[in-house]
């Protein structure tokens, strides 16, 4: 089965926390749903144009070969916490789990002579539902491969490129692997007291126009780029269930689920009882100092990030942040990548930021933010994490 998926009062706010539901035990057995894309019949060529030719183009033995290769993975290397049944349940109550592949980008940009590719792959570890057919929990995973070429890459080449990312181990990174390892001592619940999401992903006038000047991505991909890496950080460092950020893929609190027969379901989304937006703020370079021989340059970029409960309009935190690398490049050199450096100071300060969540370092702040008590509204947003756990 294939998955393409004002202030409150004192006596109100005590009843709305007594009247909170309660998160359940861990699950001890889950059914495995194999493969998934998060789409319907429509755009899932549109949204996944390479993974959707891999996975139709070439049958193992009748059986989707994206499919046998995550299934012959997984059953290498069961998870711990749980026992994982392949056979499928239609019990209400039992949950059922799915690779689901919910973005796949791949941008190319030419440098002098050489052209720069970089693939992106993301999903979630999906936990649903199907007789009722509502999500339970979701844990992105992601992987990106960096690549080069001296001559334009074909169609061919990139597809060939996205098949190693499923298939092989030949880059040094796997999206299968990645799934496996992470569900190896992942816990699951049958049900939680509260969710969170990211909403929206925004960028001021500044940042989205430089966007097109340093990077291949269009505004609404490097949307996408920001909100899957973030909720990616957040799940993992903080070991939480992030409901999927969709960009318009969930309408109505409702996801597209496409099942390898063809059928299609609407799977209900929890509302999120917390929300998150990022807001883009801009990018920056400078340089340091030069010789005949080398270039020293300052690469900045940031965001600001707000948390808040739509229920009360309460905020929970609103900080802007950025970070920055120093980089060491040859002189006068036309072929340097400043879309690659960019990435690497926004994942550095997503996955620091996400750790600094529970480890609320003065020193680590002080290079990064100047917002006000920020280590106060830290404290919060852990408390809330605690709370979707």
């Amino acid at each position: 089965m294939r998955v393409i998926f004002a202030k409150l009062g004192f006596s109100l706010a005590m009843l709305i926390v007594a009247a909170a539901p309660v998160s359940a035990a861990p699950i001890e057995k889950a059914y495995f749903a194999g493969f998934a894309f998060i789409s319907d019949n429509v755009d899932v060529g549109v949204r996944f144009p390479f993974s959707y030719q891999i996975s139709e183009s070439t049958p193992d033995n009748e059986q989707d070969v994206l499919q046998a290769e995550l299934m012959k993975r997984l059953r290498a290397n069961m998870p711990e916490g749980f026992e994982l049944d392949f056979n499928q349940s239609n019990d209400p109550g039992a949950i059922t789990l799915a690779f689901a592949l919910d973005w796949e980008n791949v941008s190319i940009v030419q440098y002098g002579d050489d052209y720069k590719v970089s693939i992106d792959l993301h999903a979630q570890i999906l936990a649903f539902d199907f007789a009722e057919k509502k999500i339970i929990a979701a844990h992105p995973i992601s992987i990106q491969l960096r690549d080069g070429s001296k001559e334009k890459p074909t169609e061919e080449y990139l597809e060939r490129r996205v098949r190693e990312m499923y298939l092989t181990n030949i880059h040094g990174i796997n999206i299968f692997d990645e799934f496996v390892a992470r569900l190896k001592n992942l816990v699951i619940k049958e049900k939680y007291r509260n969710y969170i999401q990211l909403v929206n992903v925004d960028l001021t006038d500044r940042a989205a126009k430089k966007v097109t000047e340093i990077s291949p991505l269009r505004e609404s991909a490097f949307k996408g780029f920001v909100g899957q890496h973030f909720t990616k950080f957040l799940s993992v460092n903080q070991d939480v269930a992030v409901l999927p950020f969709s960009k318009g893929q969930a309408i109505g609190g409702a996801m597209a689920a496409r099942f390898a027969d063809g059928s299609v379901f609407s799977f209900q989304l929890p509302e999120p009882d917390y929300q998150m937006e990022i807001e883009y703020t801009g990018f920056a370079s400078k340089q340091l100092g030069k010789n005949e021989v080398k270039e020293k340059w300052l690469y900045v970029t940031g965001y600001s990030l707000e948390v808040s409960e739509p229920l009360s309009g309460r905020k929970y935190l609103s900080g802007s942040f950025r970070n920055s690398t120093i980089v060491t490049k040859i002189a006068n050199d036309t072929k340097g990548d400043p879309w690659s450096y960019y990435q690497q100071v926004f994942f550095e300060l997503s996955n620091g930021l996400t750790k600094q969540i529970s480890e609320r370092s003065s020193d680590w702040f002080s290079k990064r933010t100047k917002t006000e008590n920020i280590l106060e509204q830290l404290k919060a947003f852990e408390g809330i994490l605690e709370r979707c756990r």
